[in-house]
């Protein structure tokens, strides 16, 4: 299922209006209010249904209260709401959280107000009836309560008029590390762009410690680009791709974010809250689309590290984690929830190293991941030299080059 997203910090209670504008094209228009409390921070979600038909939305536009962090729509998994979750609550609390039910994400902004308007032609699906959810992220340091509201705006025509589908890139980076009293810690992330697409438009997402992003396009797996293609230095408003790219298949998508945390007295790690972790993302609207899997960077992502440790080395380091805290699929369609002490090891590994540690965690994961639940054990060390040896010797022989 392939629907929409809107990055607009802000929290809300919802309604969903239709307007036939032509026979070919009608709106929808999502809005949420509600109000935040003088210093909390929250994410608030609501499922919506889209108007019954093939849909596909060919521009859009926004508003909300300014002091918000994002908002994002996204696809789900569902063909119905659940009872009681068409109203506004926490996203993460309870079993089958709202969140438990993501599947990929179409449009944001982080910015007050804006608009997109897609290519002639080009249009971005949504499934008939489909399930999205909306999520809110509000940060509200002030001493005083904040009334929070927010519209999104969708022109929805048919396929009538629309002769290429497009897609959106959505690149969550799974491991940061950005140590206490430290300036200049670094996330990196690359994925690959499997097509040739033109990407429409692109924009950053990282938390109050970023003060530094740059996206480069690499045109090999042993290649790395020094000249970025789009930079960023706000990490509250973050700058809009200039104009329209052409990327050729084949080529990949690199992207890091730098930290500045000079005068923290702890370290942070890639989560959620804007006030207790970070983040660093890569997001852009493109066409022709790619499958769910491309969109998501599933396939092959690699260059997480930034520093300097080998594969074995890293494997080590990896030994000394927590018994159990082994992530699991790194890359899948939800959003990945990995250890600090892991997150740590792979921010530390050279760049060369990332690819093979996942291929050899993927193995350890599928075929041995009872014995692996220790990571440190000889069961899983015994396991894994039985069923892993062509990732297992990759690794070893690393040398960061």
């Amino acid at each position: 299922m392939r629907i929409l997203a809107v990055l607009i910090p802000a929290t809300f209670a919802a309604a969903c209006s239709s307007d036939p504008v032509t026979p070919a094209a009608m709106s929808t228009t999502l809005t949420m209010a509600t109000q935040i409390a003088a210093g909390s921070e929250t994410h608030k979600c609501q499922f919506f249904r889209i108007p019954e038909g093939k849909h596909f939305i060919t521009s859009s536009s926004h508003t909300y209260t300014p002091g918000s962090h994002h908002l994002i729509v996204f696809s789900t998994d569902l063909t119905a709401i659940p009872a009681g979750m068409d109203q506004l609550a926490d996203c993460y609390e309870g079993s089958g959280n709202f969140m438990s039910h993501v599947r990929g994400i179409v449009y944001g902004a982080q910015v007050p107000e804006g608009a997109q308007t897609m290519p002639s032609g080009v249009g971005l699906e949504v499934g008939s009836g489909a399930v999205v959810l909306m999520q809110t992220h509000y940060l509200n340091a002030t001493p005083a309560a904040l009334d929070a509201h927010a519209e999104v705006k969708l022109t929805l025509s048919d396929e009538t008029t629309v002769t290429q589908k497009a897609g959106v890139l959505f690149f969550y980076d799974p491991f940061i590390h950005v140590p206490a009293n430290e300036k200049g810690a670094r996330a990196q992330m690359r994925c690959l762009v499997k097509n040739d697409i033109t990407l429409i438009s692109a924009v950053s997402h990282y938390h109050k410690r970023g003060y530094d992003y740059a996206a480069y396009l690499d045109p090999a797996t042993d290649s790395l680009s020094v000249t970025p293609f789009y930079t960023s230095k706000d990490w509250d408003h973050p700058e809009s791709l200039t104009s329209p790219m052409k990327i050729t298949g084949g080529n990949r998508i690199r992207f890091n974010c730098g930290y500045d945390n000079s005068t923290g007295t702890k370290a942070y790690y890639q989560g959620q809250s804007a006030e207790n972790d970070e983040m660093c993302m890569f997001s852009g609207v493109y066409y022709p689309a790619m499958t769910e899997a491309d969109n998501l960077c599933m396939v092959g992502p690699d260059q997480f590290g930034t520093g300097t440790a080998t594969c074995g080395d890293t494997l080590k380091c990896f030994q000394a984690c927590p018994a159990g805290s082994a992530p699991g699929d790194i890359g899948a369609d939800t959003l990945a929830a990995v250890d600090p002490c892991w997150q740590s090891c792979f921010v530390a590994s050279c760049g060369a190293a990332s690819g093979k540690l996942l291929a050899l965690n993927a193995c350890t994961q599928a075929k041995c991941k009872t014995e692996c639940a220790d990571s440190a054990s000889s069961t899983c060390t015994s396991c894994a030299a039985t069923n892993c040896l062509t990732e297992g010797a990759a690794c070893l022989s690393d040398t960061c080059t």
